[in-house]
Formats: C-alpha cells, structure tokens, sequence
C-alpha cells in the first residue's frame, strides 16, 4: 500500500485575509506607489467610516444626540465615498473627494453647528493631516487656505472663544499647520534624497553594466581571435612542405584577419640575417624575387622583435617616429612583428600589417602570439621532418650503395660466378649461361626485379601469354621476387659470414703459431721432459731413444705446439687414451694462459720501465742532465751497461749515407733490409 503526503498550502492569516478583503488596491493598478497610496485611502476612510459609526451609535445610545451628529454624518458619507472610490480605478480623484468633503464637515461642524470651543482645533488637525495625501505644494495651498479659514471662522463664528483663547486659537492653527508643512517637507526631502541616491546607484550599476558588456565584447573579440588563430595553426600544421606551409599560413592569416599584408622571415643558420620566406599578394612575389633580407638588428622591427625575443607592435604607424615605410607597402598603418619561438630559440618573425590604424593593437597580441607558436612548432616539425627525409635518402642511398658492393665483392669469380642464373623450361631447371639468351624485352611476359636495399641486383622474368598478364599474375610476380630476394641475401649473408670465419680461425691459428714460435726461440733450452718413473729430467739428457706410445698433440687454436707421448701404451686401451687426450687439452690451455700471462707481465715491466724514464727525466731542461739520467734508469731496470749520447754533424750525415746504402741495396734485391 503506497502513501502519498501532499502539502496544504498555508493558510493566509486573518489580517491578510481582512487586508485583501477590504484594504488591498484595485487589480488593475500596478505601479507599488500608486497602489500604496491607494490603499492608504481605503485604510484611512475605513478607519473614518468605523469612527462615525461609532461615535453616532455611542450618543444615540445615550441619548445626547446633537448638532454635532449632523457633521458625524457628513464625514462619514465623505469617507464612504472616498472608500468606494480608493477601491476602483478612480483612486487619483479619491484623495481630493476625502479632503475637500472632510474640510466641508469640519467647517460645518466647527463654525456653523457650533457644537464645541475644542472640536475645531480636533478636526483641524485631522484636517492637516489628511492634506498629506496630496503633493507638497497642493498640501501647502490646501494647509494654508485651511488655516486661513480656521483663523477667520474662530473669530467670527466662535463667540465662545473669549480672553486668551482669541490668541490660543489661531496660534494653535499656525502652529499646527506649520508643523505638517515641515513634517510633509522633511519627508518629501528624504524621499528625494533616497531618490537620488537610486538615481546615482542605478547611473553607476549602469555604467558598470556597460563596461561590464564592453569586457564580454572584448572577450569575446579576444576569444574569437584565439578561436581563428587555433584554427590557422591546426590548418597550417597539417602540412609538411615547409614553402608550402607558409605560403599557406601568410594567406590564410592575411584572409581570417582582414590584414593588408602579411609575410614571414626565417633566421639564417648563422643567426646573422632574417630571410624572406613566405609574403602575401604581388608584393610578396616581387620580395621573394629579390631575395629579400634583414640584418638581425634592431634597426628594423622585424630584426628587433627576433633580436629581444619579444613582440614589437606599432597600432598607428603615422604616429610613430622608428617606424620605416616601404615603398611597396605604402598603406600601412598599424604593423605587428611576433617572433616566432621554439624554447629560448629563435627560428623566425611573423609581420602582420593592417591599412587601418589601431587594427594591430596590444589587446590582440595573445591571439598572434598563440598562432606565432603554432606556426614555430610547425616550422620545427617542418626542418625536422626534411631533415629526416635527407637521413632516410642518405641511408637509403648508403645501403643501396653497400647492398650493390657486397654483391660485387660476393659475384668476384672467385668465390662465386660473375653471374647466376637459372631456367625453368620444358620442366627442368637448367643454369643460366652465355649460351642460354635471356628473352628479348619484346618478348618478356611479366618480369619484376630482385631488389636488396632498394639496389637492383637481378630480375625476374616469366614468359606468359598476353591474356594471362593480369594485376594479380603481375603481384605475385613481385612478391615472389621480393621474397627470392630476401633469401637470395640471407643465403649470401649467411656464406660470407662461414667465409670470414674460417678467415679469421686461420688467422688466429697464424698468430697463436707466430707467437709460440717466437715463444720458443726466446728460450735457450729445448722445453722437453721426459719421466722415467723416478724423476723428470730434460729430454736432451736421456741417453735411450724413448719406446713408441700413445702419443697426442698439444693443440691451442687448432694449432698444434706440441705433443704429449706416453709409452708401453696400445692403442686398444681406451680408458688410457681418454685420460691422455684430457690431460693434453688441459695442459695446452695452462701453457696458453702462462704464456700470455708472461707475455702480459713483460708488457707491463716495459711500460712501467718507460714511465719511471719518463718521469726522471721529465724535471730537467738540461739535455746532458736528460741524457744521463736515461742512461742510469735503463741501465738500473734492464740491468746492462747502457750508452746514450748525441750525434755530431759529420756523424749524423755518414749515418743518413749508410741508410741510403741500405735502402738501395734492398729495392734492387726485391727483399728487405
């Protein structure tokens, strides 16, 4: 079961419901002013219509009914009037139906009936207060008529008014009629001043909604500015040919912009010069004919915007006394230079010119300077993405170029053919020789070549029938031969590399032999031993020839260096030949390392020996002090008695002689000196 509250509404009170009942303005009034006062009426005459009724109904009641009764009356039937009036329409003519019938009642209940000496000074207060309804000057006449007929009424008509009261009584009209003059004057006083006071707010939030309205037209001038500039930019940077691109950038800026001219300068790779890169319209043309520059100085403002990396903007060229015309560009009238920045560099200035003064103008610089960025990086990407393309041709060249010489130096007739080649006919495959013709081009069906690196190195030719040369035959075609060439290359590849490894074990093997050899020359003994089951001694001193063994190499880099031989050993024994060939490898690896060790430690003796040299020598200026301080330090290190000195002149002639000698005999021997 489902509940649903509804609100009541509230209530109205009784006095609103009492308000809007009998006090509340015609509908059809709607100024707040007007149905106040209005209201003011109905309320006051209300109030006047329950005090008569009252008053006749509490002396009836007593039975003093009099004279005055008579004037009760007449207000009341005033104040009825002026309540049914105050509710409708004619609520203007209501305030002057209540004063002038209320003054009736008071000058016929005061001076004609004659009820009492107190009732005039009562109802001419009333009356003074009700001419407050009226304006201040109508309420002034209207006070100052009253006033005078109270004064003039009291002395004729009032004969009760005797002694002091003759003065009282028309003191007491002035007085009263003077205060709700000054009472009616301050107030219409502060309504003026609170009228003011609303006229000056309203001028000011006026005036502020003004420049509040001239800000957003601003804004949105400077929001459309940046919206055009972002479009320009993403246009522009969708293009990669740098002249094109700025070709296409000057124009677009100078169409979107409503410009006169525009043009773009480009620094020179010295940083020296500004070059004309891209110009709008004829004059643009006939600049960029002449090769158009500008020294990067500040003598211009393009060469001063590149050169203090900041915009330069002129927004009325007549008032400017640095500005330099052109000749060719006679109405300009407001001109904007912008470098164009990438990071702290300076890659070029945009110049934009307008034939209308104050058209280029601080207030749009962040517009231009958001599309002088975009039209940087755009240049950057530019010199970038040529400078990638050179790359990529260089190494595409360089590759064609190395893929053409592999293949020379591979096809040597050494190594392989100078040509290869191969036939498919009558199915069997045949090689491809001089007299084996290749098909005249006439006579070729589909044919691609077979391309390494993009360099040509062979072809592919298949003879077909005219009808069955289709785009899909002539796209196999291709792929097969880009697939050959691919394998053809690994193949290649895979051959030289066997080729130059078995190139570099034989050169190992020739150094690992050179080296031992040299190795060996160096020691004044034979190293061979030889073990007899007690001791090891030389072989030289074994007097009996060793009995024949089992005898295995010592090989280092497939090179043999020597052998280990062990006697009273058959080859059959299997066991014995396996322990000898582990023995033998090990040992060859063990004199290989001692070896290099050695060699190692006597590289480093040698460096070490040049070092010491070098620095005891190296404090002295003095050459006998030099020389004899390299005799003792290389004669203390290797040990041997060691003779320095210098040559004369005559020596040193008969020793270029001998040399000349030498050298002529061994050219005319062919050999080597």
């Amino acid at each position: 079961m489902s509940m649903t509250s509804v609100a009541n509404p509230k209530q109205p009170s009784l006095w609103q419901t009492f308000y809007s009942r009998f006090i509340a303005a015609h509908p059809s009034i709607v100024a707040p002013a007007e149905r106040r006062q209005a209201e003011l009426l109905a309320a006051l005459s209300l109030a006047l219509i329950v005090a008569d009724v009252f008053y006749i109904v509490s002396i009836s009641f007593i039975g003093q009914a009099n004279v005055g009764s008579a004037g009760a009356l007449l207000a009341g039937i005033v104040a009825f009037i002026t309540y049914w009036m105050s509710r409708n329409k004619r609520y203007k003519q209501a305030a002057i139906v209540f004063i002038v019938g209320f003054s009736a009642a008071v000058y016929l209940a005061s001076f004609i009936l004659r009820t009492s000496n107190l009732s005039p000074i009562i109802a001419f207060s009333i009356l003074f207060l009700i001419s407050n309804l009226l304006e201040l000057r109508w309420m002034a006449v209207s006070v100052l008529i009253n006033a005078v007929i109270a004064i003039l009424g009291g002395l004729f008509f009032l004969s009760g008014l005797q002694g002091i009261e003759t003065v009282l009584f028309p003191v007491s009209m002035v007085t009263l009629g003077a205060f709700n003059l000054l009472f009616a004057w301050h107030r219409e006083s502060l309504q003026r001043l609170r009228l003011d006071e609303l006229r000056a707010s309203q001028k000011e939030l006026e005036r502020a909604n003004q420049e509040l309205q001239q800000a957003q037209r601003e804004v949105h001038a400077r929001f459309a500015e940046l919206r055009l500039a972002a479009d320009v930019g993403r246009t522009v940077s969708q293009v990669s040919n740098l002249d094109e691109m700025l070709s296409d950038a000057v124009e677009r800026i100078r169409h979107r912009f409503d410009l006169y001219y525009v043009q773009v300068y480009l620094v020179n790779p010295a940083q020296t010069t500004l070059v004309l890169q891209a110009g709008t319209g004829e004059v643009g043309k006939q600049l960029l004919a002449r090769a158009h520059r500008l020294p990067l100085d500040a003598n211009s403002i393009n060469g001063r915007a590149a050169l203090e990396k900041r915009s330069i903007v002129v927004p009325d060229t007549a008032a400017s006394p640095t500005f330099k015309p052109n000749p060719l560009l006679p109405d300009t009238r407001s001109e904007m230079a912008v470098p164009l920045m990438v990071g702290e560099r300076v890659v070029g200035v945009l110049d934009m010119q307008s034939a209308q003064p104050n058209a280029l103008n601080p207030d749009a610089l962040p517009a231009f300077e958001a599309l002088a960025g975009q039209l940087a990086i755009a240049i950057q990407n530019a010199n970038l993405l040529a400078e990638a393309e050179r790359a990529r041709a260089e190494a595409e060249k360089y590759a064609r170029r190395l893929a053409r010489e592999n293949w020379q130096e591979y096809l040597d007739a050494i190594h392989a053919p100078e040509q290869i080649g191969f036939v498919f006919e009558a199915g069997q495959f045949k090689a491809l020789t001089e007299e084996t013709d290749t098909p005249a081009a006439e006579e070729r069906g589909l044919s691609a070549p077979v391309t390494i690196a993009g360099e040509p190195i062979g072809e592919l030719i298949v003879e077909t029938a005219e009808q069955q040369q289709t785009p899909l035959a002539a796209e196999l075609v291709n792929s097969v031969a880009r697939q050959v060439a691919q394998q053809i290359e690994n193949l290649r590849l895979l051959e030289s590399a066997e080729r130059y490894r078995l190139e570099a074990e034989e050169v190992s093997r020739r150094l690992t032999r050179q080296a031992w050899q040299d190795f060996v020359s160096t020691r004044r003994s034979k190293m061979a031993f030889f073990y007899d089951l007690r001791e090891v001694r030389p072989l030289e001193s074994v007097s009996q020839t060793p009995q024949p063994g089992l005898t295995v190499p010592l090989k280092i880099r497939d090179t043999d260096v020597g052998s280990l031989t062990v006697m009273d050993v058959t080859v059959d024994e299997g066991e014995a030949a396996e322990l000898v060939n582990a023995v033998a490898e090990r040992l060859s690896m063990h004199i290989e390392n001692l070896r290099l060790s050695q060699q190692t430690f006597e590289r480093a003796q040698r460096e070490q020996a040049l070092r010491q040299i070098t620095s005891a020598v190296r404090g002295s200026t003095d050459p006998a002090v030099i020389l004899r301080t390299a005799a003792r330090e290389l004669g203390s290190i290797l040990g041997r008695q060691t003779v320095v000195y210098l040559k004369t002149k005559s020596e040193a002639e008969s020793t270029e002689e001998q040399n000349a000698a030498v050298a002529e005999v061994s050219n005319s021997n062919g050999g080597n000196a």
